[in-house]
């Protein structure tokens, strides 16, 4: 573990890292952070396919013959 934090952190920051995390927000902080970072993980994926299925039906709204191109390649994927 130390040379991937030797990679991102200087000798400083590591002693800047030990006193947070003896501050009741650094405790705090060590016991919320996963919970947020999953959190924010699943609300960025759910924007992430909202924003591909509307540029999804964008493009089909500008290119209507991409439809019948995708169904073509459906179909031939489809075992028989």
């Amino acid at each position: 573990m130390v040379p991937i934090y030797d990679k991102y952190y200087t000798h400083e920051d590591i002693k800047g890292l030990i006193q947070l995390y003896g501050t009741p927000l650094g405790k705090k902080m060590l016991v919320v952070l996963p919970k947020v970072m999953g959190e924010s993980q699943a609300a960025a994926t759910k924007w992430g396919e909202t924003i591909g299925r509307e540029s999804m039906m964008e493009v089909l709204a500008e290119h209507p013959e991409m439809e019948k191109a995708i169904e073509d390649a459906k179909k031939s994927t489809q075992p028989q």
